[in-house]
């Protein structure tokens, strides 16, 4: 009924009518809370009576789009401190755990309550910005205030204590706001980037959530900000090595976000000036060229075969078409060349030749030759990979390789026999038949 009404005013108040419960209750708390000097919020009935107000905004939000920021404007300041009230509570209880040697302080109820409450303070916020139509009005009102509680306690907090949603909510930010966040970029880059990445380098198990929601967050950043990113060396040095971290991962949805990173990466590289290409290439072609070629010839990671193939004709592309203008090889005397595309050529045969032992070296000189010679021509240049990969005779079953081209097949059978089924009257269900069919009958 609120969604329905279309004069704004009539439906602020009936938002606020609908909300009138909720907000009662929250005020009560609120007041308990500055009456015991927090000490109310340690109660767990407290904090399952905040959840389920937070989760009631959420729902009204997800229902209501744009005209619930009304409602979010009435109670935004005091949300972000309980937020931050209940993060100092969580690292309060943390550090006296450490002190008296408790090892289990997270799995306890109190902190699942508080962290659930921040959690969902959190998913509200991602859903209003996402539901959200007026950009400069989250730029300019609900961003800058949020910044503080939630970034600080990000970076500062035990890893155990980290939220997932954290990264989730400023993936969400940048993919709204695009180039409007590309200020704040650096900011949250600091506050979230090395100490995730801290958390999930030491293996490829724990915290599965944030490691694909750091990744995430980096390809949005990528993708809307990128300026942002080459601001200092040093991060961009740590993206890279993140990212190649990130398509080695055994987890399929990781290493294609890795993969996919890197494409993006590579494409707005190539808008930039001459000198940036050179820079960049100079820094980090050959280590990116020779971890592509590792994951593309590992059979754990067949199933990115496409986004390997994309990328390795997109690093020959750069060398074939002179793209780079500076040597690549080392200047020291060590190496003799004369162009970008004979010291790869060496490099590579070098590296199959100690890599495969089962190819000849002509077989191995005629393979890189082509990969020269088609890596304009992505059908081309994938079907070779392909038939190289089959020589090696390490690569096992095939089926992957062909992914692409068997869903493809596997459509175009599906769509013909859709097409016979229409074709006899009475065989489908007539909701189940499209417009098309409809007017046609």
């Amino acid at each position: 009924m609120v969604s329905a009404q279309a004069d704004a005013p009539t439906r602020d108040a009936l938002l606020i009518k609908l909300m009138e419960w909720p907000n009662q209750m929250w005020c009560d708390l609120l007041a308990q809370a500055k009456a015991t000097n927090g000490e109310s919020l340690k109660d767990p009935n407290t904090m399952k009576q905040l959840q389920n107000i937070i989760r009631t905004n959420d729902r009204v939000a997800t229902a209501l789009g744009h005209p619930y920021v009304v409602q979010l404007g009435n109670i935004y300041m005091d949300l972000l401190n309980i937020y931050k009230a209940c993060s100092e509570m969580i690292n309060n209880a943390v550090a006296a755990a450490q002190q008296s040697g408790q090892v289990y302080i997270m799995q306890s109820s109190g902190m699942r309550a508080m962290r659930s409450v921040k959690k969902e303070t959190l998913k509200l916020l991602e859903t209003f910005i996402e539901k959200s139509e007026d950009n400069e009005l989250v730029l300019t009102k609900f961003v800058p205030p949020l910044l503080d509680p939630v970034l600080v306690d990000y970076f500062q907090g035990n890893p155990d204590a980290r939220d997932s949603e954290v990264l989730s909510l400023f993936t969400g930010l940048i993919s709204k706001l695009q180039g409007q966040m590309s200020a704040e970029v650096p900011r949250v880059f600091e506050a979230v980037f090395k100490c995730t990445l801290d958390m999930i380098t030491k293996n490829f198990e724990d915290y599965p959530d944030h490691r694909l929601g750091l990744f995430n967050l980096l390809r949005a950043m990528n993708q809307h900000c990128f300026a942002a990113l080459l601001q200092q060396q040093s991060n961009f040095t740590l993206i890279i090595e993140s990212i190649k971290w990130a398509f080695k991962h055994t987890e399929r949805n990781v290493a294609e976000t890795g993969l996919g990173t890197l494409l993006e990466l590579l494409t707005n590289v190539q808008k930039c000036d001459v000198g940036m290409i050179n820079a960049f290439y100079q820094s980090y072609y050959l280590g990116l060229l020779q971890d592509v070629f590792s994951v593309l010839t590992d059979s754990l990671h067949k199933p990115g075969f496409k986004l390997h193939a994309m990328l390795l004709a997109h690093l020959f592309n750069a060398v074939e078409s002179n793209t780079i203008t500076t040597p690549l090889w080392p200047q020291d005397g060590t190496v003799q060349a004369s162009t970008n595309g004979e010291y790869l050529r060496n490099l590579l045969l070098q590296m199959f030749t100690s890599s495969f032992p089962n190819l000849t070296q002509p077989q191995l000189t005629q393979v890189i030759q082509r990969m020269f010679e088609h890596c304009k021509d992505h059908a081309a240049f994938k079907q070779h990979l392909r038939d190289f990969l089959v020589q090696l005779k390490e690569f096992g079953d095939s089926t992957d390789l062909y992914a692409d081209e068997q869903k493809a097949q596997d459509d175009d059978k599906a769509k013909n026999l859709r097409a016979r089924q229409e074709a006899i009257p009475g065989l489908l269900n007539p909701h189940a038949r499209n417009d098309d069919c409809m007017m046609g009958d």
